[in-house]
C-alpha cells in the first residue's frame, strides 16, 4: 500500500514465494531496541500494561510495539504501533497472529511468545525477510513478558525495530 509517498507492506507476510531468515541474538543491536529492554529490566516486576506501557520513557518506541494477549492458542493483538505499518501493510490492532502469518511462521512466533512469557525472561531475534525480487525487509524483533492491566494476567509486548536501508 502506497500514500503521501510512503510504501507499507513492503512484504506481503502470507505470500506463498516468503523467505525468513531468524538469527537469535542475546543483546538488541538497534537503539529502540535497547532502550526497551533497558526500561523493562528497570520497571519493578517487569512491566504493567497501563502502568508502564505508555509511559515517557518509552515515548519514542511506541510506535514499534504491539501488546498480545494470549487467548485460546492464538495471540490477540490489543494495540499494534505505527511502525508495524511497514512490516504488515495495515493496522493490525484487533487482529489475531494467526491471520497474519502463514502457519509455520505463525507457529513459531507463537513458540517465541510463549518461551518469552512462561520463562519471564525477553526473547529477541534478527529476521531478514526476502519475497521475490523485492527489497529484503531486516528487523530486530524483541518478545518481552509483560502483565496485563490487572497485574497478574500474563501478556506479552512485541517490538519491531527496522535495519536503515
Amino acid at each position: 500500500m502506497q500514500a503521501l509517498g510512503q510504501v507499507w507492506g513492503r512484504i506481503d507476510p502470507r505470500a506463498p514465494d516468503l523467505k525468513e531468515t531468524a538469527s537469535h541474538l542475546d543483546a538488541p543491536r538497534l537503539h529502540g531496541a535497547q532502550l526497551l529492554l533497558d526500561n523493562w529490566c528497570k520497571a519493578d516486576g517487569g512491566f504493567v500494561i497501563g502502568r508502564d506501557i505508555p509511559s515517557r520513557p518509552l515515548s519514542s518506541v511506541l510506535r514499534n510495539i504491539a501488546v498480545l494477549e494470549p487467548v485460546e492458542g492464538d495471540f490477540h493483538v490489543r494495540l499494534g504501533g505505527t511502525a508495524l505499518l511497514v512490516r504488515f501493510g495495515r493496522d493490525i490492532s484487533g487482529a489475531h497472529l494467526s491471520e497474519l502469518y502463514a502457519p509455520a511462521t505463525f507457529a513459531r512466533r507463537s513458540k517465541w511468545l510463549h518461551d518469552a512469557i512462561d520463562g519471564n525472561r525477553p526473547l529477541m531475534h534478527q529476521i531478514e525477510m526476502r519475497q521475490g525480487n523485492r527489497k529484503p525487509l531486516n528487523f530486530e524483533l524483541i518478545y518481552l513478558p509483560v502483565l496485563a492491566p490487572d497485574r497478574r494476567t500474563p501478556w506479552a509486548l512485541a517490538g519491531f525495530f527496522y535495519y536503515e536501508d
